[in-house]
């Protein structure tokens, strides 16, 4: 009996002991302790859900990251990297500068395309420099435009000035809807002006944005497809912006 109790104690918690713990610390040293062990495929089979649930849990890169190094080929591959992406994004979006934007886009080339285009949308505004927003308004507004009609939405509005010498192509706005407690709880993307439009579009969203001009951004919003944990805050981000040849 003192032998066996002397074995267990050298060789550390034996795996019933460690399923009990369940933890990624604990897989992890009762695998280094003996690489070899019959458990090594169950140990590694709950290690990756440990680190996925890890991920989804704390939503950092660190996290992410973890799970990549440790599981490069594992099943749920595809989803860690989407997610190390956009949580690099975040981070460089926490900082907000041209180069931690440009960073993101070097590290991550293969980053959903929607992703990439909102970081160097970004870093391009902020190397101009130029282009720049009023106060945000949030108003109760009617969605069929009749000004005796009931009002069963909500218009969001930003006055826009390229005070800079160059004419803009394209220009879009990221409008992030804000619960009570200030996170947000809802985005949407949409243009100021643009050649290409996936719906109607007047003449004047169509034609570039001249230097020295001021235009309005407007979104409209039905009650019924609003996010239910607004409270009417929001914050308006310029993430797509390119120069007129």
């Amino acid at each position: 009996m003192i032998a066996a109790f002397l074995l267990a104690c050298a060789f550390g918690p034996s795996y019933e002991e460690v399923q009990k713990t369940d933890t990624i610390e604990a897989y992890e040293a009762f695998l280094a302790a003996d690489p070899d062990t019959i458990y090594q495929f169950a140990c590694n089979k709950r290690l990756e859900e440990l680190y996925l649930a890890r991920g989804q849990q704390e939503g950092t890169r660190a996290a992410w990251q973890a799970y990549l190094d440790r599981f490069p080929e594992g099943g749920s591959r595809g989803t860690a990297e989407r997610e190390l992406a956009i949580s690099a994004y975040s981070e460089a979006a926490k900082t907000n500068t041209a180069e931690g934007y440009r960073l993101f886009l070097t590290e991550f080339p293969k980053a959903d395309k929607w992703l990439r285009a909102r970081a160097d949308g970004r870093a391009t505004n902020l190397e101009y420099g130029k282009l720049t927003l009023g106060t945000p308004k949030v108003d109760r507004v009617n969605m069929a435009e009749d000004p005796k009609g009931p009002l069963n939405g909500w218009g969001v509005s930003v006055e826009v000035k390229n005070e800079g010498d160059k004419t803009l192509e394209y220009v879009a706005l990221t409008l992030e809807y804000l619960a009570e407690d200030g996170h947000v709880v809802g985005a949407k993307d949409y243009p100021l002006t643009s050649k290409h439009w996936s719906m109607p579009a007047s003449e004047l969203q169509q034609t570039p944005m001249k230097p020295g001009e001021t235009r309005t951004w407007l979104w409209t919003e039905g009650d019924d497809s609003a996010p239910a944990d607004w409270k009417q805050g929001v914050t308006l981000t310029v993430t797509g912006l390119k120069f007129a040849p």
